[in-house]
């Protein structure tokens, strides 16, 4: 009967399927908002380099959480002021409902479209 645990330098490793030993780390928990979602499937399928070399290093989980934030508050900023650039306030939710939603929509996918070429898709 094989081992399928050890420790090395302090280190626990587990013995996986394919025989290979892997570093047993306690990952962070936090959840991945639809902008580290989408920065880690970019890394993933186009510079998967980059992306292997921070999960080996354990960078990828803060690497990700770092940019969903910054991410989240770019999209907020954007929408304010797309908003108060094209006059979207409560007084035309309540003359114009429909514009109001045209004009909100719109200015909420510039903004996603925005955050996404600055700051997840590179």
């Amino acid at each position: 009967m094989s081992e399928t645990r050890k420790t090395v330098n302090g280190i626990d490793y587990i013995l996986g399927e394919d025989e290979i030993w892997y570093p047993d780390l306690p990952l962070p928990e936090f959840e991945l908002n639809n902008w580290g979602v989408a920065r880690r499937d970019y890394l993933k399928n186009n510079d998967e380099m980059l992306f292997e070399e921070m999960m080996m290093t354990g960078e990828i989980l803060q690497h990700l959480e770092t940019v969903q934030t910054q991410a989240q508050e770019r999209y907020e900023t954007l929408i304010e002021q797309k908003r108060k650039a094209l006059g979207v306030t409560e007084e035309l939710k309540e003359k114009d409902w429909l514009k109001w939603v045209q004009l909100a929509n719109s200015i909420q996918e510039e903004a996603r479209q925005e955050v996404l070429e600055e700051m997840i898709y590179i």
